[in-house]
């Protein structure tokens, strides 16, 4: 069973001095298994990796960014140059506007700006400053005597001081997901943040039809670009099953799963991963091939939703966690979290571990799985 190979390589590990967290044996390679790692030498002691080494890189995100290279680029420069005070991705979900968001800041640290993130989540939305409450300094909220007005006005100075403090006077690129999310007095503060040009906000928000935009007035006054994704190309979708899977796919296979996924890659995303992981879509001779039809998942929430339906009250607590938290450095997660469901979590592509600067960071693989609450 699936549990007895994690525990089986969480022995592995012990074994040979290697760990879930360095993973400088045995890796877990997102949505295929685990790798042995180690280039083998008959010398003693020779068969060791550094921590540098490419062999050890968590980046298990799984799947590249694509479709999407204009709108990516383009906010990069913006961010750059300073042009504007950020742009407000839109659109259902499972259109890949968090993985452009994520494309966006780390693009924007690779050319040495300060990047942060914060999410929006109903578990803090009636927090003030709930949704920056891991960027702020705890004595922000020390209000004695105040009250109303003034105290929310004291609050605001307080984490407009922090907020800048956060990228050492310089400019702030600040991923904020689910932007509708947030809580009002975050709302307000981020408001002002992108008026003055303190940070270059790259915001999400799965807005369908006629539903309000969040941060609307900042789009009418041209501080704010709003960006609406449309559906991906079918000619990509298939370009994206080769990518992922890194091999050759049956054209028919191919042409199943982008009929069933109407150019959504998320809901790709999860059919392809529910389809390895039963066993229908696997390598046979060479090929990728699909055994059986393909079930259209639905939409995008029902996808999740089954993707959650298996989980144990240890794994549901953790994303629980990731959930309210955003993402967590990797060494926190681990002291906070057992190492076999982290690696259960990894190996089921439901987390992932990424290089963002100087920073491991865990995180959930996609915003949707905080359905959790609701389902």
């Amino acid at each position: 069973s699936a549990a007895a190979v994690t525990s089986r390589i969480k022995s592995a590990r012990q074994a040979i001095g290697d760990t879930g967290r360095t993973q400088s044996m045995i890796r877990t390679v997102h949505g295929r298994g685990y790798r042995f790692i180690v280039d083998l030498d008959s010398e003693p002691n020779a068969a060791t990796v550094t921590p540098e080494s490419p062999a050890v890189r968590m980046l298990d995100d799984g799947w590249p960014l694509i479709g999407r290279d204009h709108e990516r680029d383009r906010a990069i420069s913006a961010a750059v140059r300073r042009e504007g005070g950020g742009v407000l991705l839109t659109g259902p979900a499972g259109l890949g506007k968090t993985r452009l968001a994520r494309a966006v800041i780390e693009g924007a640290a690779a050319r040495g700006l300060h990047i942060a993130r914060i999410h929006g989540h109903p578990g803090a939305a009636s927090v003030p400053l709930g949704a920056l409450a891991h960027l702020l300094p705890p004595d922000v909220t020390e209000i004695a005597g105040l009250q109303g007005e003034m105290a929310r006005t004291v609050l605001l100075q307080r984490a407009r001081g922090a907020v800048k403090d956060l990228a050492g006077g310089d400019h702030l690129v600040l991923m904020v997901d689910d932007v509708e999310r947030i809580d009002a007095l975050s709302q307000a503060l981020l408001g002002s943040l992108i008026t003055d040009r303190t940070v270059y906000a790259v915001m999400t928000q799965r807005a369908i039809g006629d539903e309000p935009l969040a941060m609307e007035h900042l789009i009418r006054s041209g501080d704010l670009e709003h960006v609406t994704l449309s559906l991906i190309p079918d000619d990509q979708m298939i370009a994206l099953i080769g990518r992922v899977l890194d091999g050759p796919v049956q054209p028919p296979t191919s042409e199943a799963l982008v009929s069933a996924t109407a150019g959504v890659p998320g809901v790709l995303r999860q059919l392809m991963e529910a389809s390895l992981s039963n066993g229908t879509l696997a390598l046979r001779t060479g090929v990728w091939r699909l055994s059986g039809g393909v079930t259209p998942p639905g939409d995008m929430a029902a996808a999740v939703r089954r993707r959650l339906d298996g989980l144990d009250d240890d794994q549901r607590d953790a994303l629980e966690f990731l959930a309210i938290a955003g993402d967590l450095e990797l060494d926190l997660a681990f002291e906070l979290i057992a190492d076999e469901v982290l690696d259960r979590l990894e190996l089921d592509g439901m987390i992932s571990v990424r290089q963002i600067g100087p920073s491991t960071r865990l995180r959930l693989s996609h915003p949707l799985y905080c359905l959790l609450y609701t389902s």
